[in-house]
């Protein structure tokens, strides 16, 4: 993990903000934290520095606490139970002076997702409860317009697939320092291949197919 305090330190200097937040966390991880993790997922995501308060004063963890605390939150996001559907986040340790702090990038999903089925949105710097029927709607339509993963495309054949177009997306995600899936560091003609014998898979059985890609490194 890292211990460098470029991150952190910047965040700090700048404060919070819709993208931003903040938690001291001096008494545990509280319930705010996971509202505002659902939020981020559901929105446009953020990032969450912990053990620092809202002022900005650095508050810290414990050195021998750290890998406790790092497991607690990976435990909890990835709990069906806690959050629906679970994901991975890996917190990533720094040191502002001189105290350990926690720095939790949480990118925008493609799901709608829940904490502990209440789902939360970003509305300026606050966490916002979704609870009427048309606003859940638009959001999950807001999604499917956005992410390709669960859309069909009915008409897709293996000839449809492209080598270079492969390439060019991988070099996109690496020019944007996005998380870069396994699937990266297959070629393209790898890529090709698996994608082809799965198509001709479904083939025999459907007529039309479902092409899913996911961010998920478990996918």
């Amino acid at each position: 993990m890292k211990e460098e305090n470029m991150i952190a330190q910047k965040l700090i200097t700048v404060g919070e903000n819709e993208n931003t937040v903040f938690r001291s966390c001096k008494d545990g991880i509280h319930t705010n934290v996971f509202e505002t993790i659902c939020a981020f997922l559901n929105t446009r995501g953020g990032t969450l520095l912990l053990g620092v308060d809202e002022s900005g004063e650095v508050y810290g963890f414990k050195e021998r606490a750290i890998p406790d605390i790092i497991q607690a939150l990976k435990m909890a996001t990835q709990n069906a139970d806690t959050f629906q559907p679970p994901f991975e986040m890996e917190p990533v340790r720094e040191i502002v002076d001189g105290k350990y702090v926690l720095v939790l990038n949480v990118p925008e999903s493609a799901n709608v997702h829940a904490l502990r089925g209440k789902v939360f949105v970003r509305r300026g710097t606050e966490n916002i409860r979704v609870e009427r029927k048309e606003e859940l709607t638009r959001l999950y339509v807001q999604k499917q317009e956005i992410y390709t993963e669960r859309k069909i495309y009915p008409f897709m054949r293996e000839n449809d697939l492209s080598d270079s177009l492969i390439e060019r997306a991988k070099a996109l995600l690496l020019m944007q320092n996005v998380y870069i899936h396994p699937a990266y560091f297959h070629t393209g003609n790898t890529l090709h291949n698996h994608f082809r014998a799965e198509l001709s898979l479904v083939s025999l059985y459907k007529r039309h197919c479902l092409l899913y890609t996911s961010p998920s490194p478990r996918d």
